[in-house]
């Protein structure tokens, strides 16, 4: 409800800190064994689901348990979806999508994403039940928990086990298995049989916009032949059979030259399931161009090679940064491989695990072996290689794209940037790695990134354990001349050293103990991210730390404060190597949410900002009207958003607020019943582009009545430029909430919502030209709950603070 709150005169301005990690990023829960059964319903045989302990305990006759519940009307397109899942021996069971409500029998609509460990059926956990499936070997294990995720965007569905991608894979145009297609609908939870007992707990979605689209594109899906791809020489080596790429022949090369971003690719992301055979050997490259005969002289390969004769193994970029001898896939087993390359930056992950990160050098010099752009290419190697391939896609990136990720040692300039402490002699740089060996030694990053200090960041490095060394790498540190640094936080590095505390811990805070996850003579993947308070490390991709600092902690300069980087030198028996080593500083945007004046649903309303990591925010509660602008000389923020409805603002106020858009650039984004803020300050309206007339008068020469608002109304949003950077890629979308009729307007608004309902006014969401320097947009909606959950005004939220920051163009 539009309503007046009167404010009493108070010279503070209540100001919350929210981190928006410590929050659900849009998740809502579907079940968490709170509420028994309700917002569920099961089919026959309803006695086979029950609630224990929190859980959710399958075990019976066959039967299903629909949601049913209010979360998206039940109804749900585009999602992620989790759950955690336990299997008990020789169980089956399942999760449906865009499935619907039926009595009795196996679901007819919508897909089911497999659960099954040892039953007998050879499909198993994490599969698209009879579309893609995981045969024989499961990733999941009887009597222990394990997480199930689930995304569809579009036609593309992807699912992950345990952080592991299990099925990636877009519904070819045509397909026609029944109600077996994307659609919409509904979830379900399978009981398959009287012997099968499954536990499942923590369910929750992700409503994603209906008109969500992910840029995922494919290459080759088996249903088209070879369409979009030209062999050179010996083109027998290529075939489709089964849906599948089977390549075996004499050496050839299968060049993309189809239709998608006109087979020329500068910044991407790149995936397939590939398989190979026994002493197999084949490659995937990038940046390349069709050439007739030999090996492709231009762009970068991606090895593929199980337990061929070539030590160089699968994951590697050939040549050039190898994985040697242990490949990270097995024989007879589809492997997911993942290849992204951003401006220099080259990633490449084998079931998720991370086996190159690497930036190619300045100066760098190898021929056609260089970041440039160009098309995809499959390698056939010779005729005793046999390799399978399906769900080729590709993700094109815009040229300009860039992922903030820096190099600090690339192995090419020396320990130019580092500063050691004492016995310097223990770091040494050999064939592009950090070789540390030696005396106790801790080598600080003194050089130019971010002025050598960082707060939020992420980082990332490469690194090797020998048998019984001892490492670590500080964050939040400072140079010291001796000693262990007494500044900030150590992440550990020990494989098989005696101290029991291992890799992946952040040392004597949380622990890793006994078990590491890193091998000795095996590059492993370290990350540490820390935003806030909250720090985030994983090995190869699995967390091992994720904790979020008290807010009472107090262990001296172990806490969380800003500093540099450093990488330990324990001891003279200690040896490792690390290699590529980067950071991304982090420089979320900083968002002052301006409150008073109305009332509204406080908690909901904040998870607006919350979950995004580019995005931080305060909320400044007005006691006295707009006292945040009262003295801004300390100003700290980027962006303002505006959902208060007070009244008053002095002209001294007015000027601050003036000169932050006009002269600072700060963004702004004003919401619902902020066009009924400071009635009596004329320039508000010019800034926002309406006002909300709350009794009547006159403006600008024309007369206007008291305005009306209706609460509780249900109306279609339709999209009016669909070409702005706030609302690309949108369609319009249907939304319940309170209409405003009778509102003044600017005529220079761009229009960039409008709706058709007779309770509101046309224009409801537009945007200013700049106010000096400063981005404005304003929008109508969000007056409750129900509004800030709907999916696309989330997502239009959250893109007006991006715009108005000057990060989404």
């Amino acid at each position: 409800m539009l309503k007046k709150t009167t404010l009493g005169l108070l010279t503070c301005c209540l100001i919350t800190v929210c981190s928006a990690a410590a929050d659900d990023g849009g998740w809502i829960t579907l079940f968490d064994g709170t509420k028994g059964l309700e917002g569920w319903k099961a089919s026959e045989n309803e006695g086979t689901f029950r609630v224990e302990d929190g859980k959710l305990i399958v075990h019976g006759k066959r039967s299903h348990l629909f949601y049913t519940g209010p979360v998206n009307g039940g109804t749900f397109r585009n999602f992620e979806f989790r759950a955690d899942v336990m299997t008990m021996p020789k169980a089956n069971s399942g999760i449906y999508f865009h499935t619907a409500y039926q009595e009795t029998d196996w679901p007819a609509k919508g897909y089911e994403c497999q659960v099954n460990t040892t039953h007998s059926d050879r499909r198993k956990t994490g599969g698209l039940y009879g579309v893609q499936d995981v045969i024989d070997d499961a990733p999941s294990k009887d009597g222990e928990w394990f997480h199930y995720y689930i995304k569809v965007v579009g036609k593309h569905v992807t699912i992950k086990v345990d952080g592991r991608t299990t099925v990636n894979w877009i519904e070819p145009e045509g397909w026609s298995r029944g109600g077996r297609k994307i659609d919409s609908g509904t979830f379900a939870i399978q009981g398959h049989d009287p012997e099968s007992v499954i536990h499942y707990r923590n369910i929750q979605v992700k409503p994603l916009p209906d008109t969500a689209d992910d840029g995922w594109v494919s290459l080759f899906d088996g249903t088209k032949g070879l369409e979009g791809w030209r062999a050179s020489e010996n083109e027998g080596t290529f075939r489709v059979e089964d849906g599948k790429l089977i390549v075996h022949g004499r050496r050839s090369h299968l060049f993309y030259t189809g239709p998608v971003n006109g087979a020329d690719f500068k910044n991407f992301e790149f995936r397939a399931d590939v398989l190979t055979h026994p002493k197999a050997n084949s490659g995937i490259y990038f940046h390349t161009a069709y050439q007739e005969k030999g090996w492709p002289n231009k762009g970068y390969e991606c090895q593929v090679n199980t337990t061929h004769s070539d030590r160089k193994k699968t994951g590697g970029l050939y040549d050039v940064q190898d994985v040697m001898d242990n490949a990270p896939s097995t024989d007879g087993k589809w492997f997911h491989y993942y290849i992204k390359v951003v401006g220099k930056h080259i990633t490449i992950q084998i079931d998720d695990r991370t086996t190159v990160n690497w930036i190619e050098p300045e100066g760098w010099d190898r021929g056609g072996r260089r970041i440039d752009r160009g098309t995809f290419a499959i390698q056939g190697h010779d005729p005793d290689s046999i390799i399978h391939y399906k769900n080729i896609m590709v993700k094109p990136l815009p040229d300009d794209a860039s992922d903030g990720w820096v190099s600090l040692f690339d192995g090419t300039k020396g320990l130019e940037g580092w500063r050691a402490s004492e016995n310097q002699g223990t770091f040494r740089v050999d064939d592009g790695k950090l070789i540390v060996h030696g005396k106790r030694s801790h080598l600080f990053y003194t050089g130019s990134v971010n002025g050598g200090a960082f707060k939020d960041f992420e980082f990332q490095a490469q690194v090797l354990t020998m048998p019984k060394a001892n490492s670590g790498i500080y964050f939040h540190t400072e140079y010291q001349e001796t000693d262990w640094p007494a500044k900030g936080y150590e992440c550990q590095v020990n494989s098989t050293h005696s101290d029991r505390r291992k890799t992946g811990g952040l040392y004597a805070v949380q622990d890793v103990m006994d078990n590491a996850p890193s091998k000795d003579g095996e590059w492993f993947h370290y990350y540490i991210k820390v935003v806030g308070k909250r720090i985030v490390i994983t090995i190869d991709g699995k967390t091992t730390v994720d904790w979020t600092e008290p807010d009472d902690w107090d262990r001296g300069g172990r806490k969380i404060s800003a500093g540099t980087f450093a990488i330990q030198g324990h001891d003279p028996d200690s040896i490792i190597h690390f290699r590529n080593i980067m950071v991304k500083p982090l420089d979320p945007i900083k968002v002052v949410v301006v409150t008073g004046g109305h009332d509204f649903e406080h908690g909901p309303f904040f998870k607006l900002f919350q979950g995004y990591d580019d995005i931080t925010y305060v909320e400044a509660a007005q006691k006295d009207h707009s006292e945040l602008f009262e003295d801004i000389s300390g100003w700290d923020y980027d962006v303002i958003v505006l959902y208060n409805m007070t009244q008053n603002i002095s002209p001294r106020r007015q000027e601050n607020f003036k000169t932050l858009l006009r002269d600072k650039g700060v963004g702004l984004v004003a919401l619902h019943h902020a066009q009924g803020a400071f009635p009596d300050w004329d320039e508000y309206r010019k800034i926002i582009g309406a006002k909300y007339p709350l009794k009547d008068q006159t403006i600008d020469g024309v007369a206007f009545k008291t305005g009306t608002y209706k609460h509780d109304v249900d109306l279609t949003v339709r999209i009016a430029d669909r070409n702005h950077p706030i609302t690309r890629g949108l369609s319009d979308f249907d939304i319940h909430d309170e209409t405003y009729k009778g509102v003044w307007f600017a005529k220079d608004n761009h229009v960039l919502l409008t709706t058709a309902h007779e309770t509101s006014d046309k224009t409801i969401g537009w945007m200013r030209p700049n106010y000096g320097k400063a981005r404005v947009c304003f929008f109508q909606g969000g007056h409750d709950s129900k509004a800030y959950a709907n999916p696309n005004f989330r997502e239009i939220v959250v893109r007006s603070i991006r715009w108005s920051a000057s990060r989404l163009n």
